[in-house]
């Protein structure tokens, strides 16, 4: 199934990122850090801190586990 992630709306992508971590589908993820980093103007390095603050103020360990991993993979 293909997803058109530029349409999306940011809460959506947050929840794309979280379904995209519980699977552990890395490609995916990347995939949605780099488009919240675009929209927002940002490195792609800050987008994932801010992932990882999101994730470990909500004890979601799937996402900070997927933020760990694509930190150590950029």
């Amino acid at each position: 199934m293909r997803i058109n992630i530029k349409a999306l709306p940011k809460d959506r992508l947050l929840h794309l990122f979280d379904l995209a971590a519980k699977t552990k589908n890395e490609f995916l993820a990347m995939q949605v850090v780099n488009e919240l980093a675009n929209r927002k103007h940002i490195r792609v390095a800050e987008q994932l801190i801010k992932l990882g603050q999101k994730a470990n103020d909500e004890k979601n360990l799937a996402s900070f586990q997927m933020v760990s991993k694509l930190w150590n993979r950029w």
